[in-house]
C-alpha cells in the first residue's frame, strides 16, 4: 500500500502507467475495499508428510470458512505454526493487509468477553 502521492507516482513511471490515474485507482482502492473480518478464519492444520526428503512442506494450514478451491490461500510449514504462519502470510498478500492485522485479529477474538 503507497502512504503517498510520489512513491504512487515512481510506481506508475516505472510500469509506463499514467501517474495520475494510478494514484486516484490506489488511493480508491484503499478506501472502498471492505475490511476483511479475519477474526471469522478457521485455520485447520493437516499432516500431510510428502515422500520428499523437505521438510517444509510437512504440514498444511487451510481456512476452511472462506477456502472454495485453487487460488485461495494455502500455508505450508515444518511445523503447525510454521504452516498457519505462512497460511496468514499468504492471506496478507490476497488481501494487500499487514499479517500483524491478522495476528492481532485472530488473537483479540480468542479473548472471553
Amino acid at each position: 500500500m503507497f502512504n503517498d502521492y510520489d512513491s504512487a507516482v515512481d510506481s506508475a513511471l516505472e510500469r509506463g502507467l499514467d501517474p495520475e490515474a494510478e494514484f486516484e485507482r490506489r488511493l480508491a482502492k484503499a478506501f472502498l475495499k471492505p475490511d476483511p473480518d479475519y477474526s471469522r478464519l478457521d485455520i485447520r492444520i493437516s499432516d500431510v508428510f510428502p515422500p520428499i526428503p523437505i521438510r517444509k512442506f510437512d504440514y498444511c494450514a487451510t481456512d476452511y470458512a472462506t477456502y472454495d478451491g485453487p487460488g485461495c490461500p494455502i500455508g505450508y510449514g515444518e511445523t503447525p505454526q510454521a504452516a498457519m504462519l505462512n497460511l496468514i502470510e499468504e492471506t496478507a498478500l490476497r488481501d494487500d493487509t499487514d499479517p500483524l492485522q491478522i495476528l492481532l485479529e485472530l488473537a483479540f477474538s480468542k479473548l472471553p468477553a
